[in-house]
């Protein structure tokens, strides 16, 4: 009788701490999103594709550091800021876009995310930290912010796939280190709006790091030719490639401004005569008759006359 009750009293022992211990376990478990006022703070899941929550308006340091489950992520139009080293070592992180909402994106934020293979930054984006892009060796496509003042310290280095960049058409400063160790990077697109290129490091691309294979696009006169020259980089002035053409009704010509996926627009003066693909600059001959066609590059514009016979 005795050892029974010992028994039903240990079993009862034994029930009470598995629910004690089951109700402790309920009340440890981390949520997924980790918000405080707003900010998000952690992420604990193991998701391959994540949206973030549309409460989030900033994404604090560190909240992704470092998810290795994540391939792809959905930023909502709520967040405004995207603080340092928030996708940090996320490894398999393969494409992200930045929408319009952010204005501010802190120092190491994509941080060795080494197959990082695409980003399309919007236009609001106004603030930009350093070293964002450090070591991401499988970058192919990166779009800044046009309304960025300057390329920051280390930005692209070791994105040795990268091949062509812009630099934003506001930006007036390329810092040290920016695009140092881009193996692949052949072709540079800069604004007349660049002033200062700082001299060590900057560029360091090619094979042997000596900017073999390295050629800027930039206006005729600018600060980026006389860089090039000091530096050996190639350079290919950025014009229109034709400044009149004559053309029978039907016919076809291209327009282009060097790299024509970098042109504002194209205008024709009269569409009745000539039309114009306002992106691809493909001109159509319609009838007898001239048209003068625009092309905006940077703000600045430059002209075609074409005559129609």
């Amino acid at each position: 009788m005795r050892k029974m009750k010992k028994f039903l009293t240990m079993l009862i022992v034994c029930v009470l701490f598995m629910q004690t211990y089951s109700v402790s376990a309920e009340s440890t478990t981390e949520p997924e999103f980790v918000i405080e006022d707003g900010v998000l703070t952690k992420y604990n899941g193991t998701e391959k594709d994540i949206v973030i929550p549309d409460s989030v308006e900033v994404i604090g340091e560190h909240a992704f550091f470092p998810c290795h489950s994540m391939e792809s992520i959905v930023i909502p139009n709520s967040v405004k800021e995207i603080q340092d080293r928030a996708f940090s070592c996320c490894i398999n992180l393969k494409e992200l876009k930045i929408p319009s909402s952010v204005k501010k994106i802190g120092d190491d934020v994509f941080y060795l995310c080494k197959n990082l293979k695409t980003v399309i930054m919007s236009n609001s984006v106004t603030e930009f930290g350093a070293r964002n892009f450090y070591d991401c060796i499988r970058s192919e496509e990166i779009k800044l912010s046009n309304n960025l003042t300057k390329i920051p310290e280390g930005t692209f280095w070791g994105c040795r796939s990268l091949k062509e960049i812009t630099i934003p058409k506001n930006a007036k400063e390329i810092e040290f280190y920016a695009f140092n160790g881009c193996r692949d990077l052949s072709k540079v697109v800069v604004s007349s709006s660049v002033k200062a290129i700082d001299e060590y490091l900057s560029f360091s691309t090619g094979k042997n790091y000596d900017n073999a294979d390295l050629v800027f696009y930039a206006p005729k006169g600018s600060y980026a030719e006389s860089y090039a020259q000091k530096t050996n980089i190639g350079f290919k002035a950025l014009a229109i490639n034709k400044t009149s053409v004559t053309l029978k009704a039907g016919q076809t010509y291209q327009l282009y401004m060097g790299i024509p996926s970098n042109l504002d627009y194209w205008k024709s003066s009269k569409s009745s005569i000539a039309s114009v693909n306002s992106y691809t600059g493909k001109v159509t001959a319609k009838k007898k008759g001239t048209a003068t066609i625009t092309g905006t590059l940077f703000g600045k514009k430059y002209t075609c006359t074409v005559k129609v016979v």
